[in-house]
């Protein structure tokens, strides 16, 4: 069972002091009051956006393509010679869209 659910069930309902629930449970007081006053589930929030480690380094070549083929295409998306090359449409749609 999750240490923070022992813990507001010793204060709450058994009426244990946090004194107690810290030494039964061998954490210390703070952490007792923590899980006591803080009633959520609890959550994880980066504090930055992850690094996009494979496409990275070779974004501004993306859009800098994205800026001369702007206006290439046709308005179906198809170009002139019926084939695209490479993985480059992925690439493009990766970068469009953040991924």
């Amino acid at each position: 069972m999750d240490q923070k659910e022992i813990i507001r069930r010793e204060y709450f309902l058994n009426r244990k002091s946090m004194r107690e629930i810290a030494k039964e449970l061998h954490h210390g007081r703070a952490t007792i009051r923590k899980a006591i006053y803080d009633a959520g589930i609890p959550t994880y929030t980066r504090s930055a956006p992850a690094p996009k480690r494979s496409i990275g380094p070779f974004v501004e070549v993306i859009q800098q393509w994205l800026q001369e083929d702007s206006g290439v295409l046709p308005s179906n998306g198809i170009p002139p010679n019926g084939f695209m090359h490479g993985s480059r449409p992925n690439t493009v749609t990766r970068v469009q869209t953040g991924r």
